[in-house]
């Protein structure tokens, strides 16, 4: 009977600091929490291409040749991504659809475990393009961490770098592209 009471205590402390911890409040505050100015010039993201789950390869500058911008939301799974993807998918993707939606795993490691990740959220396709990030290079030269929004817009210009908010930001910078 202990252990399965010390089993269980374990799973909670598990799921409750799995995205930050017991004591951090996860709604949105508006700032900007990951460090430094989030500032990225755009001649750093003009080759960003990164494997995609469909075994092809998502190359930022090539969606631009057919969208009037891209969208990068750094995902690691967790119930607030979800929440934060799931927005993204009932509030964003159809009021713009000449706008690339790619979601970033940037935790999985492979893109095999990219897919899986992604197809267990219920993510792995339309209205989202799933890139794996296994080498942390748009990790890195976006400064993103969890549910960092990224807009790309023409002439590889970084219109948006910030963490995921409300949504009203992304909107008002994809309603000017």
């Amino acid at each position: 009977m202990y252990s399965i009471k010390a089993g269980t205590v374990a799973l909670l402390i598990l799921l409750t600091t799995a995205c930050g911890g017991i004591t951090d409040d996860l709604r949105p505050s508006g700032a900007d929490q990951r460090g430094g100015n989030g500032n990225v010039e755009p001649t750093t993201i003009a080759n960003l291409s990164l494997p995609s789950i469909d075994g092809g390869v998502i190359d930022v500058a090539s969606l631009l040749e057919d969208h009037d911008g891209v969208v990068l939301y750094f995902t690691m799974w967790c119930p607030v991504c979800d929440s934060h993807m799931s927005h993204l998918r009932s509030a964003q993707t159809s009021r713009f659809p000449r706008v690339a939606f790619v979601l970033v795993d940037y935790v999985s490691g492979s893109v095999n475990e990219a897919r899986m990740a992604a197809t267990a959220a219920g993510f792995a396709g339309p209205p989202f393009m799933v890139a794996a990030d296994t080498a942390g290079e748009a990790e890195d030269r976006l400064q993103a961490t969890m549910g960092t929004t990224v807009v790309i817009g023409p002439g590889m210009r970084l219109l948006l770098n910030e963490d995921y908010k409300d949504g009203a930001k992304l909107a008002e910078t994809l309603a000017g592209l």
